[in-house]
């Protein structure tokens, strides 16, 4: 799969805990993101001076 997320959000999708995360999001919500409703998740990135807390929204998601 293939998700579409805000910009804010994608720098921080090399991170291990961002990615399960999403994966987390995309696959509990799957129904409504078929349905086109955006689906919001927190990550907590820890960047080695402070910890971060984002809210990053998954607004569609296509098979590959």
């Amino acid at each position: 799969m293939k998700a579409k997320i805000s910009k804010k959000g994608t720098a921080f999708l090399k991170s291990t805990q961002a990615s399960n995360a999403l994966i987390a999001a995309v696959v509990n919500n799957f129904k409504q993101l078929s349905n086109g409703v955006a689906i919001p998740f927190h990550v907590a990135i820890n960047d080695g001076r402070s910890l971060r807390d984002l809210e990053v929204r998954v607004r569609k998601v296509t098979s590959m």
